[in-house]
C-alpha cells in the first residue's frame, strides 16, 4: 500500500503537470508585449491609428527603454491572466508576464522537438 503522503504527492505533481499543458501557447507572430498592462494599454489607444503605425512607434520605445519585449513568431508561453482582449504571457522560467494582445497567441501550437526553440513555428518547417 502507497503511504497517504506520497499519494497526495503525487497527485499534486500531476494537477501540476496538467494546467501547465492546458496553458500552453505560442506566439503567432513576431509581437510586443509589456510587463505594466497600462503601459501595453497605452499602444492600443491611439486615435486614428487604423494602420498602427503610432502604435509600433510607441511600442518600440517602450521595447528600447526595456518596458517592453518583443517576442518572436513561435515563441513559447504559458497564460497566466486574462482581462478581456488582454492577456499576460510568461516565458518558460520567467518570474514576470508580459501583457499583450489575444489575437497574436495560439493557444494550441503545434508539438515541437528539441525543446521549442524560440522564433521557430514548431511543426510547420520542413514540409514542401
Amino acid at each position: 500500500m502507497i503511504p497517504f503522503h506520497r499519494r497526495v504527492a503525487a497527485a499534486a505533481g500531476f494537477l501540476i503537470l496538467a494546467s501547465s499543458a492546458a496553458d500552453a501557447a505560442a506566439f503567432k507572430a513576431a509581437y510586443a508585449a509589456c510587463q505594466d498592462k497600462a503601459v501595453f494599454k497605452k499602444a492600443l489607444t491611439f486615435p486614428g491609428d487604423k494602420d498602427g503605425k503610432k502604435a509600433g512607434e510607441f511600442l518600440k520605445g517602450r521595447i528600447d527603454a526595456h518596458e517592453c519585449l518583443l517576442f518572436n513568431r513561435g515563441q513559447e508561453v504559458s497564460v497566466d491572466e486574462r482581462d478581456g482582449n488582454l492577456w499576460c504571457v510568461r516565458r518558460g522560467g520567467d518570474l514576470e508576464c508580459y501583457w499583450t494582445i489575444d489575437k497574436v497567441i495560439d493557444l494550441n501550437p503545434p508539438l515541437t522537438s528539441g525543446g521549442g526553440a524560440s522564433g521557430q513555428s514548431g511543426g510547420k518547417r520542413g514540409r514542401h
